[in-house]
């Protein structure tokens, strides 16, 4: 209650939250434009998605989350460097290897690699 006593707390209360809601707008609107750009990202929560974005560089650290939007695909094969996509892996154990591997280094936006895998 002593917060209460404070002078002007009330109006930096409601003007925080109103930055907290026009942040929470925007972030809004930046994962619908990525869902736009990659639409399996529907296929993820804003939670996993930004934790994809965010990780974008560690596809390693990813692995949970491209069964959730590729039906099938339980994990991404990577080369030793963890940087480049040689093929896809079923639930099953069974490998699919790709004629052309997919760089993460050469498409550094996630889903530009992500669209060519």
């Amino acid at each position: 209650l002593d917060v209460l006593n404070i002078q002007g707390v009330q109006r930096a209360l409601e003007r925080l939250a109103d930055l907290l809601g026009k942040i929470q707008k925007a972030l809004g609107e930046y994962l619908e434009r990525e869902r736009t750009s990659f639409p399996r990202f529907y296929f993820v929560g804003d939670e996993d998605l930004l934790e994809i974005i965010g990780n974008s560089k560690n596809v390693a650290r990813l692995q949970k989350h491209f069964k959730k939007m590729f039906a099938g695909v339980a994990a991404i094969l990577l080369n030793d460097e963890n940087n480049v996509i040689t093929g896809i892996a079923s639930r099953e154990g069974e490998e699919v290897k790709f004629l052309n591997p997919v760089s993460t280094v050469e498409h550094s936006k996630i889903n530009e690699w992500l669209t060519m895998v």
